[in-house]
């Protein structure tokens, strides 16, 4: 494999990828990196729904910088595409949400 493995969704995800569970602006800031990695296909493949997706779930988090990366992305998108984006967001945020109960946080 090319350093990347699939996630449970199928996408991309570079290989031993961790991201932490607690709040704050480091967890906004990986998961705004994330975002800008798949827009500019550095270290996974390029995939503008998916960095629209990271860059949505940062800006939930706390980081409004992230919120231009993605309107700047979702302009060129059509509707089916802002679909996906957002439905993956919302899976990506629930499954953090769902990991850091898990663990208590």
């Amino acid at each position: 494999m090319d350093g990347s493995e699939r996630s449970p969704g199928g996408r991309q995800c570079p290989k031993n990828l961790e991201i932490p569970l607690s709040s704050g602006s480091s967890v906004a800031i990986a998961q705004h990196q994330l975002g800008w990695m798949y827009r500019m296909g550095d270290g996974v493949p390029e995939d503008y729904v998916t960095a629209y997706a990271w860059y949505s779930v940062a800006v939930a988090s706390g980081r409004d910088d992230s919120r231009k990366y993605r309107d700047d992305i979702k302009r060129e998108f059509t509707p089916s595409q802002i679909d996906r984006g957002q439905v993956m967001a919302r899976e990506i945020f629930e499954g953090i949400e769902k990991r850091k109960v898990a663990k208590g946080q």
